[in-house]
């Protein structure tokens, strides 16, 4: 980025999910134009298998592409995912402030 600045902020949770929200906040009122996470393994391995199969295939499919090209694309997985068995079931938990159980479908 020739001729621009660049600035990084960081949070560090350490594990502790109630502070997720309050960094989420403040990068917001900081108007950050990119947010960038990580996941451990374990946090990753407790979701549902096949919406991060297709998150992840999806991501790779539209590395490439220009960007309207892209939107469509992703577009149309999200509207796929919308419709499995495992979304169902995340969103039911949700409400029902639950663990889900994901059937992997």
């Amino acid at each position: 980025m020739e001729g621009q600045n660049l600035l990084v902020e960081r949070r560090y949770a350490n594990g502790r999910a109630e502070l997720l929200r309050p960094f989420a906040e403040e990068l917001v009122r900081l108007k950050v134009e990119l947010i960038v996470t990580a996941s451990t393994a374990a946090t990753l391995a407790a979701k549902s298998a096949v919406v991060t199969r297709w998150g992840r295939n999806s991501f790779y499919r539209v590395v490439d592409m220009a960007g309207e090209e892209a939107l469509d694309y992703l577009h149309a997985m999200l509207t796929v995912a919308t419709h499995t068995d495992d979304a169902t079931e995340g969103l039911t938990a949700f409400a029902e402030k639950r663990p889900p159980q994901w059937t992997h479908r």
